[in-house]
């Protein structure tokens, strides 16, 4: 690991922001002044999407014919939000002919499956079929549904595959030659702008009067779809992210997302996108990995805080079960890891482990612990059902693992079942005798992709701070300057202290008192999961860290989140 200090890639600057601010923006993706401006007005138009006129076409007919409409949405937080979103504004629209399915992740599998469709019709076959943040990839399951006489709308943003589902519409950023011009929105974002585009054709042929009903509102539940999802916080998803989060801090937000806050502890004032990815996401993100996502679906829906508070405590007991199945599946990796004897100088360019005790619903979290730990693309299987196995894959950057996964699919005609994905993360499932022939040919074809910088991790900084900027208000400012995530990095401070002293928190954390040898001052820091790398009578360690508040009982105080540090005397 080594720590590169960011070049400003621009000179812009806003009136809006202090120079202190600016020029971290300076060292972020802006292209123009319009970007500083987190106002809707700037927002990308629903009708350069396309196939958008079509999908309209179905829609507004569903609604004036009082036609039945089924949604079908992932299992995670994404497809949750998506489906909340739908059901509210259809509702809105004076629709309630209107159901929503999601599927369970071990008995169903990802996706509009053939399995999910026979389950949707078996009490009655709806007019329309919508999906949400999935069935770019479903090929058989769009043409059960057809055959059984649905209408299907597919609303994705994941990478399509060569051949497409025939379905009556499809909207996806990512087909190829959609002219949308942001391809990171999220699957929330997409049915977003489809029910935009919905509204405004009701709207000119008059269906609400002189009302048409306010979108905008729901901004705060497209927010936290966007964000739990980790897609690019391009300049379009910064501006839904921030005005979703301007409608929470105010309180003008729905009794789900009040009662997720409390139920994670967040401070829904000043509530940001690393809440929502740290806090908020994993207690819906729970209830689709070890239970049923239904859960969350309906804290989204409440309508009336006591219910929503209900589900939200039921969703912080499931995501403790989760966390300590995680950790049991991951203890179980470790030691498989270290029976492998993989030293850094000899692992091997992937990861591939199972184990027939472990829980599908963690898979992912444990490939993305291992592949920060070891910085090599990993995937964890579980047993699914009949001797197959469904495995999580995360990658590092510079490795497509979707299009690796094609790649190996391609070589090995039928060993992988079925896959799907993106760049950082992908899914896929194959018999379980499958397995070691896959890791082999995983191993191979990630091979032909690496070079001897391929693995050096890199962390960024923004440099060294003044002084003056260790501080709550400065903390408090960077926190709210900007929505930060993928591709739109939160600051990160670079910079020597003296180690005055140190103690290790439940075996893993390392809690940090440090000297800044300049001017003297002393601030304490945290370092999560980093004990490893403390060494006995350290006196000074270079740290990469950002800046943050500790509250507690009722104090707020300045600490120092420390990324990344390493010891220099």
């Amino acid at each position: 690991m080594k720590i590169i200090r960011r070049e400003p890639k621009h000179s812009l600057q806003s009136e809006l922001y202090p120079d202190f601010i600016n020029t971290i923006l300076q060292r972020r993706p802006l292209t123009s002044k319009e970007d500083f401006d987190l106002g809707l007005r700037h927002l990308l138009p629903y009708n350069s999407l396309l196939n958008i006129e079509k999908a309209t076409d179905l829609v507004v007919t569903a609604i004036k014919e009082n036609q039945e409409i089924v949604m079908v949405g992932d299992y995670d937080v994404d497809g949750a939000t998506s489906i909340a979103l739908s059901m509210r504004i259809f509702h809105e629209f004076g629709h309630r002919n209107i159901r929503y399915v999601v599927p369970h992740r071990v008995f169903d599998g990802y996706g509009l499956s053939r399995s999910i469709v026979n389950k949707i019709a078996y009490d009655s076959v709806p007019d329309l079929l919508i999906t949400v943040d999935n069935g770019i990839s479903n090929i058989e399951g769009v043409e059960l549904a057809k055959s059984l006489g649905m209408k299907v709308i597919v609303t994705d943003h994941h990478l399509p595959p060569e051949t497409l589902p025939e379905a009556d519409a499809i909207v996806n950023p990512n087909l190829e030659g959609d002219p949308f011009e942001s391809k990171a929105l999220a699957g929330v974002g997409v049915i977003y702008y489809l029910l935009l585009s919905v509204r405004a054709r009701l709207h000119e042929e008059g269906y609400f009067g002189e009302n048409p009903p306010n979108l905008g509102k729901y901004l705060d539940i497209v927010a936290l779809g966007t964000v739990a999802d980790l897609v690019p916080l391009d300049a379009n998803n910064r501006r839904l992210v921030q005005q979703g989060l301007a409608r929470i801090r105010h309180g003008r937000t729905i009794h789900g997302i009040n009662a997720l806050i409390e139920a994670s502890s967040k401070d829904r004032d000043s509530l940001s996108t690393s809440d929502i990815g740290f806090g908020l996401a994993p207690l819906l993100n729970a209830a689709g990995r070890l239970d049923d996502m239904t859960i969350g679906i309906e804290c989204l829906l409440a309508n009336d805080y006591p219910t929503a508070r209900k589900y939200a405590f039921e969703l912080y007991e499931l995501n403790q079960a989760r966390r300590q199945i995680e950790g049991e599946t991951r203890e179980r990796a470790d030691v498989i890891l270290s029976t492998l004897k993989l030293k850094e100088e000899t692992l091997p360019n992937s990861i591939a482990l199972y184990d027939e005790s472990w829980h599908q619903g963690v898979t992912g979290i444990v490939a993305s612990r291992i592949k920060e730990q070891y910085f090599r693309p990993t995937f964890i299987f579980a047993y699914d059902d009949e001797g197959v196995l469904k495995g999580s894959g995360r990658s590092i950057k510079g490795l497509h693992i979707r299009d690796i996964l094609s790649n190996v699919a391609q070589k090995h005609q039928g060993m992988i079942l079925s896959f799907g994905g993106h760049a950082m993360a992908a899914g896929l499932s194959l018999l379980e005798r499958h397995f070691d022939e896959f890791r082999e040919s995983l191993e191979e074809e990630v091979s032909r992709f690496v070079s001897d910088e391929t693995f050096n991790q890199v962390i960024y900084s923004d440099g060294e701070l003044p002084i003056e900027a260790y501080s709550t208000r400065i903390a408090d400012q960077l926190r709210l300057a900007f929505p930060w995530g993928q591709e739109f990095p939160e600051p990160c401070f670079d910079a020597e202290f003296e180690l005055m002293n140190y103690r290790i928190l439940k075996d893993q954390h390392i809690k940090m008192t440090l000297k800044h040898p300049q001017f003297g001052e002393i601030f304490d820091a945290i370092a999560f999961f980093q004990a490893h790398q403390i060494v006995d009578n350290a006196r000074r360690v270079h740290c990469a860290f950002k800046l943050d508040v500790n509250e507690w009982m009722g104090r707020r105080n300045f600490q120092m989140i420390v990324d990344y540090f390493e010891v220099t005397a």
